[in-house]
């Protein structure tokens, strides 16, 4: 149908070869341990420094075939989204610890947050119960409005089950982000498989503070039912 060609036309396969295990990055200081996700034209890897705890490394690569403006503009709005991301102060949201670009690859470096995310805890304790939904809506709602005060309004663009861990004392805390901008975004495989969650208006590369809270609804969906919508 119109909206599986949309998508294969969209998120279409590319060779990219992932980091191999032991690569070194950042000018030597990190060392890759493992993938945590691969998908198109990007991948998280966990990572390790050479004096520090464990981070998480988010890989994205602005396709071949963007033409040379395009591939610089990709770049420009990618490291500008990064630095708002970095400034970013919320025991609720993964801190954003570093930006930068190694063997032409676009690199956001993230505290590793541990515990399961809500996929996972779904998949292993089946729906949750309405009042602990009802809680974790509330604190994913407050994570979506200290995103979208800030100025300019920041769009998670990924905004998934995937992509919120539950920790130990109950506090959810949002991990990851959409590709920095729609050129990337657009181009790679981030969405692939989470489409129930991307309203309609972020599938036309037009993501506005609405889609996340479309995708929150969805998110909610998912906890107490345990089905993707």
């Amino acid at each position: 149908d119109i909206w599986e060609d949309e998508l294969k036309r969209r998120f279409r396969p590319a060779a990219f070869m992932p980091l191999e295990v032991n690569t070194l990055v950042r000018k030597n200081t990190l060392t890759i341990v493992r993938p945590l996700a691969l998908g198109g034209l990007s991948a998280v890897y966990l990572a390790k420094p050479e004096n520090g705890k464990l981070v998480v490394l988010k890989e994205s690569v602005v396709p071949d075939d963007y033409d040379g403006q395009l591939k610089e503009k990709a770049r420009e709005m990618f490291a500008r989204e990064a630095q708002f991301l970095m400034k970013l102060q919320s025991n609720s949201i993964v801190q954003v610890l570093d930006y930068f670009v190694d063997g032409g690859r676009s690199y956001l470096m993230l505290d590793h947050v541990t515990g399961p995310d809500l996929r996972q805890y779904v998949r292993q304790h089946g729906a949750m119960r309405e009042s602990l939904v009802l809680d974790l809506a509330k604190q994913m709602a407050e994570i979506l409005d200290y995103l979208h005060s800030q100025n300019p309004p920041i769009i998670h663009r990924d905004f998934t089950p995937d992509n919120l861990v539950l920790q130990a004392d109950g506090k959810l805390v949002a991990i990851d982000f959409g590709a920095a901008n729609e050129f990337i975004g657009n181009a790679t495989g981030t969405f692939v498989g989470k489409h129930a969650y991307i309203s309609p208006e972020q599938f036309r590369g037009k993501a506005t503070p609405q889609s996340d809270i479309y995708a929150l609804g969805a998110v909610v969906y998912f906890t107490i039912t345990g089905r993707t919508p």
